[in-house]
């Protein structure tokens, strides 16, 4: 492309660029909250599955905040890191956001999931078009500068929900005990590797030592698999970038990035001197469990410890779609997109199994599609949800929770 040509000479000739989407230089630590530090350790994953998986989250995690009982500390008030892919991580930085420090009483619990229910109905689709539109020079950074559609995803983002917060922001309330560590995920197109998006050192707290776990076949098989490149970890101190200045919306955007539109977010990888592309989180694991799994394995200070995950899945299922074709035919694009899927579900699958067969690691799995409700629903993930369909998915939502209560309330509290 012609802007990554003209950078490429920026680089090489030191000239000062017309536009050009850069991170800062210089990774800068920021503080380190406690985590996976306890006997039980409480986490939440939001997978990907457009916004309609957002929504869902919102309607799951209400009903988990009063979980097991009004009065005591909740199923959600305990988790103590929450990672979204995708759309799901709307809705999980939205909560670590926007939640108060402490649910005081019911009215306020009310109020903020009334609000944090309404929020994810905004229809990113058509708002990010008529931005682009009433922005027109977008479109000519898109082909003369390294910017790309993502980052136009990003200022509506950030125009109708973050506001300009960055990580700087969010590490306040992590390290203040208001909100949970979060996690948001994205892959880079160019490695393969995943991208977390988190005030955590990644590298750090994602690196996992399969001599630790002899004693337990399971973890010890789970240790050395991450290990691999594929399950590699990247995060801000591996880009040599300072964090605390990026923006949230831009983390988002960059996670719900579709690799054909909007396409990758491109910023600037500090320790090659080159760039990072970084698209759907749900390329590499659309559960968003895989980073809670390698997070726990990494951090676990106690040899008893056990880790509880309520995975909020939303991720549609694969049905055949004609398009008025007798012979069945939709497109390559759109044969790409399944084959990305077989194999992810494929991989997720036993995933799943391989987690829950040690007793250490627990994945209570949340499927909206388990819900009578949902059978009317669009599979295809978008970036808007109808006025019916969002009853749909909050009922649905309700319905799930309440089906599985039991399996939660074990999982979490032994009973």
């Amino acid at each position: 492309m012609l802007g990554d040509r003209l950078d490429q000479f920026r680089w090489h000739f030191g000239t000062i660029p017309f536009f050009v989407f850069d991170n800062a230089p210089g990774y800068k630590r920021p503080p380190q909250p406690s985590i996976m530090h306890k006997p039980v350790n409480v986490c939440i994953a939001i997978s990907g599955g457009g916004t309609r998986s957002a929504v869902f989250a919102a309607g799951a995690m209400e009903q988990l905040a009063y979980l097991p009982r009004p009065e005591a500390h909740s199923v959600l008030e305990r988790a103590q890191v929450i990672s979204g892919v995708s759309a799901g991580s709307m809705a999980a930085a939205y909560y670590a956001l926007y939640k108060p420090p402490k649910f005081r009483n019911a009215q306020e619990k009310e109020a903020f999931f009334r609000q944090f229910k309404s929020h994810m109905t905004v229809d990113f689709w058509m708002r990010g078009w008529a931005h682009y539109l009433s922005h027109p020079w977008e479109g000519v950074l898109k082909y003369y500068t390294r910017y790309r559609f993502a980052q136009t995803l990003a200022n509506t983002f950030d125009e109708h929900l973050f506001l300009g917060q960055t990580f700087a922001d969010l590490s306040r309330r992590e390290t203040a005990g208001e909100a949970p560590v979060t996690l948001i995920n994205g892959t880079v197109l160019d490695t393969g590797e995943r991208f977390v998006f988190t005030n955590l050192e990644v590298a750090k707290n994602f690196s996992v030592k399969p001599e630790l776990f002899q004693g337990d076949p399971i973890l010890g098989i789970l240790a050395t698999a991450m290990t691999s490149p594929s399950y590699r970890a990247l995060g801000f101190d591996g880009i040599n970038s300072d964090i605390s200045s990026f923006r949230i919306a831009s983390a988002v955007a960059a996670s719900c990035a579709f690799p054909v539109l909007p396409g990758p977010l491109t910023i600037r990888n500090y320790a090659t001197g080159g760039y990072v592309h970084i698209a759907d989180g749900g390329v590499s694991d659309n559960s968003g469990v895989d980073s809670l799994v390698q997070l726990f394995m990494a951090r676990a200070e106690r040899e008893n410890s056990r880790l509880v995950v309520i995975a909020l899945d939303a991720s549609a299922p694969l049905v055949p779609k004609r398009l008025k074709d007798p012979n069945g035919y939709v497109g390559s694009a759109k044969y790409a997109e399944n084959a990305n899927f077989i194999q992810g579900s494929r991989s997720q699958t036993l995933a799943f199994l391989m987690y829950n067969a040690t007793p250490r690691i627990r994945v209570v799995r949340l499927p909206l599609w388990e819900s009578p409700h949902a059978q009317t629903l669009d599979p295809m993930p978008q970036l808007y949800i109808s006025e019916m369909d969002w009853y749909r998915v909050l009922c649905a939502a309700e319905e799930v929770v309440k089906a599985h209560r039991s399996e939660i309330i074990e999982a979490v509290f032994g009973e």
